[in-house]
């Protein structure tokens, strides 16, 4: 038990040291013309470290607000030098004033100063908006605190994820072994023989964002890793996992092909839909407006490449934007030549059938799911649902912060409801 609480300590810490914000640090009220966003705020802010005790919070209040003022000079000292000429040359704001905003906005808003580019800060339309973004590192207080009386389901368990799918009939992608506790499982029973004579990938049962996740190639009985010279036969394979699931298990899948209408901009990557459903007016499962995410060449896992907005009504790609700091809008792909606006989702109709339906189904006292599903030749298929889902990757795509939708509104009327009723 001691060695959980230690491992949750420095999981806390070294999340905050990547991402680089203060969530005690709130300070700019005064940008309010809401008090749903108010509100918001105050819940995320409140709910960080939820369950710790009190002398720890405060502890790492003071900690934080000493250090946050020192952390964010250096780091719009650095991120100036390095993207001001463009926006200066791009929007005629000059780097000093750029400084000075980077450092007045992080201090007040608590947020990382990277976030000024990302969010196109340094215009006057983005600048007016800023209050009404919700940011990553708010996300789990914030559902933490809407989705306190709901009934626990451990989503981030992609095994106990597949498993529900299959118990409810929802397409999901084919589960074909376990490693775990360095033994090999199928069904509850150990495989020693034959292996698996389909491509395989093989990610980690908890985790986020692809970590660890590793595509095998299956040819003439030996499994190829994807981006690298690595071959194993199956008994290498088996031995390999079996020491790595001594510290984490392993899901093992058969590799899913996505449609052949999204072969050219997906290359052999599986093109990923995210789709974040929830719930408004206490019982309707409305949606936002989707995003397909995928690779700039042939990478594992689609994390890292583009995204962009789905249209609603047609399916339709629109703009996209990559993962960079500074990136700018793209109408064509950068090395393919596509138009994005040529690019229709198959199937758009039934993909937000799928994931209202399995919202309705399978996680129906829970405020919000971003799921993930995969587009292949037999119709939408679930390959996640995120209870802690990627905010950043919704507003950039977008383009509006989600303050500035139905979701924000109904957040605030669930965080109300809560508030006022109780479970």
């Amino acid at each position: 038990m001691i060695k959980k609480k230690k491992k949750h300590f420095k999981n806390k810490l070294a999340y905050m040291k990547r991402f680089c914000f203060c969530p005690y640090y709130w300070r700019g009220r005064v940008y309010f013309s809401k008090k749903e966003m108010s509100a918001i705020h105050k819940i995320a802010e409140s709910y960080f470290f939820y369950m710790k005790p009190k002398w720890q919070r405060y502890s790492f209040m003071g900690l934080l607000m000493l250090i946050w003022p020192v952390r964010v000079f250096l780091l719009s000292l650095k991120l100036v030098s390095k993207f001001g000429s463009d926006v200066e040359r791009r929007s005629g704001v000059s780097r000093l004033r750029q400084l000075r905003e980077l450092f007045y906005i992080s201090l007040h808003f608590g947020v990382s100063p990277r976030l000024y580019y990302r969010y196109q800060v340094y215009l006057s339309e983005s600048k007016e908006k800023i209050a009404f973004y919700i940011y990553d590192h708010e996300i789990q207080g914030l559902f933490s605190y809407l989705n306190k009386f709901s009934k626990r389901i451990e989503l981030n368990n992609k095994r106990a994820f597949a498993d529900l799918c299959f118990q409810h009939s929802f397409p999901h992608a084919e589960t074909l072994g376990v490693f775990s506790k360095g033994e090999c499982l199928v069904d509850g029973e150990q495989v020693e023989g034959n292996g698996f004579c389909h491509d395989l990938f093989i990610k980690p049962i908890t985790g986020c964002k692809g970590e660890n996740a590793k595509l095998w190639i299956f040819n003439d009985g030996y499994y190829h890793l994807c981006g690298s010279h690595e071959i194993f036969d199956w008994r290498q394979l088996i031995k390999y996992y079996k020491n790595e699931s001594k510290e984490r298990g392993f899901l093992v899948q058969k590799k899913i092909k996505s449609h052949q209408a999204l072969k050219e901009i997906a290359g052999n990557t599986v093109c990923c839909v995210r789709l974040v459903t929830f719930v408004k007016g206490g019982h309707d499962i409305e949606f936002l407006d989707g995003v397909l995410k995928f690779p700039v060449s042939d990478e594992v896992i689609n994390n890292i490449g583009f995204i962009s907005k789905i249209d609603t009504k047609t399916g339709k790609l629109t703009k996209a934007y990559d993962y960079r700091i500074n990136s700018q809008p793209l109408d064509r792909h950068p090395t393919k030549n596509i138009k994005f606006k040529e690019v229709v989702v198959p199937g758009w109709s039934n993909v937000l059938k799928l994931a209202r339906r399995a919202h309705r189904r399978l996680f129906s006292e829970y405020f919000s799911i971003g799921w993930d599903i995969a587009i292949t030749e037999r119709g939408p298929i679930l390959l996640e649902a995120n209870e802690y889902w990627d905010v950043f990757t919704m507003q950039r795509a977008l383009e509006v912060p989600l303050g500035d939708t139905a979701f924000g509104v109904s957040c605030f009327e669930r965080a109300y409801k809560i508030c006022q009723e109780g479970p």
